[in-house]
């Protein structure tokens, strides 16, 4: 990190279809101007609303009783609460893919995901390629009807009338007097992977990214999130290729990242040297 800032991570599982349990690790030093940024992350939650088992099925009965079941919006909203009680500026953002996966996603679209993510307090979120899995038209009205900015920084959506205007980017949030800026970036993939039509278009993703990092940083912003979905191998070609940026978090490979569990990818926070040498958790 930059010697003016201080940014500690807070681990609040990335939520996926294979996902088994969740946990809060902070992982920081002290030091710089004193500011402390908390960022609570989610990635592919795939609509799982309700708590799963070890295999990412619908808990049963017995499982319930055995205290075998995992995740959920009650006990990712109890974790937050305690977080927020705790610790100073504290943000909640998502990597995308919150569309698809369970009977929430086919019976109420975007709207489960919507009202959840209101619910919850999040702050912003990248646009992940199933949120076009029903087109542009659903996740339109999913962006309408939140309260938090929607972002990709490498999509181009001028040309869809249920999307232009709507998505961003990059935002600057106002942590207690701090700015913080945060953008987007979706995998150029999605036009293969999923639906967004003929009229979105998806752009290479460093130079987008760069160039709403250096928009930020041109407005006085010097601590940047990057929230992807572009998987855990790009994500870390895509750290060592920015400047300025100092945390990604990102989503899509589905990637397990744990400093205790031998099956992990890779650690938690895994640090990637930038273009200018500076880490990026």
């Amino acid at each position: 990190m930059k010697g003016s800032k201080l940014l500690v991570v807070a681990l609040l599982l990335s939520l996926s279809v294979l996902a088994v349990g969740q946990q809060a690790v902070p992982a920081g030093a002290q030091g710089g101007d004193g500011f402390t940024l908390t960022v609570l992350h989610t990635n592919d939650v795939h609509s799982r609303i309700d708590e799963f088992d070890k295999r990412g099925n619908t808990c049963d009965e017995d499982e319930k009783a055995e205290d075998a079941c995992f995740g959920g919006v009650a006990r990712r909203q109890t974790m937050i609460n305690q977080i927020r009680a705790e610790m100073p500026n504290v943000i909640l953002v998502d990597a995308g893919d919150q569309f698809q996966g369970t009977l929430f996603y086919t019976q109420y679209k975007g709207g489960a995901a919507q009202e959840m993510m209101n619910t919850l307090g999040y702050n912003a979120m990248a646009v992940g390629n199933h949120e076009f899995d029903d087109g542009p038209g659903t996740l339109g009205s999913f962006v309408r009807g939140v309260n938090f900015p929607v972002l990709s920084s490498n999509m181009d959506v001028s040309a869809e009338p249920e999307l232009a205007g709507s998505i961003q980017p990059s935002t600057i949030l106002d942590v207690n007097g701090e700015k913080v800026g945060v953008i987007g970036v979706t995998t150029v993939d999605t036009g293969i992977l999923s639906s967004p039509g003929d009229n979105v278009a998806f752009n290479d993703a460093v130079a987008s990214a760069q160039a709403a990092v250096d928009e930020l940083t041109a407005q006085g912003v010097n601590k940047i999130i990057a929230l992807t979905h572009i998987g855990y191998g790009p994500d870390q070609e895509l750290a060592a290729a920015l400047t300025g940026v100092d945390v990604i978090v990102g989503g899509h490979s589905h990637t397990l990242l744990s400093n205790t569990d031998e099956d992990a990818a890779g650690p938690y926070p895994t640090v990637v040297n930038a273009a200018d040498g500076n880490p990026v958790l």
